[in-house]
């Protein structure tokens, strides 16, 4: 009866340990996974930095910038995120089943979206002249703004708990 015990026991650990293993084995990152994704959530806070400074000259007309200028750098701001998404797309397509790696580029490419929405309202804005229409277009632009920093948080926490 010891005996049978002792063998219930020992396969029962034996089987916990089989799952346990490829488990734990596939909740860790390798290193060249999170530095790829931070180098992405670096480049975006740039750009994330750079929109939010260039809205008030967008809202307000703030003196020193026309709405050409404006125009010119958001464009500028949605091809730089445009060429990032393209490059978050084709590295989605080599992830090779790395369920985290492709989880993270995909909340990645969520962001870019986010970002580029933005994008589109403040490119509105800097054309509408109806205090309304601007209203419904800032409302949208801030909703935008928030998707994006809450995915980049979510990131953030991912990436931190690995």
């Amino acid at each position: 009866m010891k005996c049978k015990i002792k063998v219930v026991f020992t396969l029962l650990i034996v089987s916990m340990l089989l799952i346990r293993v490829p488990i734990q084995a596939s909740e860790i990152n390798s290193n060249e996974h999170i530095e790829v994704i931070e180098k992405y959530i670096d480049t975006l806070n740039l750009i994330q930095n750079r929109i939010f400074t260039l809205a008030p000259k967008v809202i307000f007309g703030e003196s020193g910038s026309s709405k050409e200028e404006n125009s010119n750098t958001i464009k500028i701001l949605y091809d730089t995120l445009n060429k990032i998404g393209q490059e978050l797309a084709a590295a989605l397509g080599n992830s090779e089943d790395e369920d985290f790696l492709e989880r993270d580029l995909l909340l990645l490419l969520n962001v870019v979206n986010y970002m580029r929405s933005s994008l589109k309202e403040l490119m509105m804005l800097n054309t509408q002249t109806a205090l309304s229409e601007k209203m419904a277009t800032l409302e949208r632009y801030f909703s935008f703004r928030i998707y994006a920093n809450n995915a980049m948080e979510l990131i953030n926490k991912l990436i931190l708990n690995q």
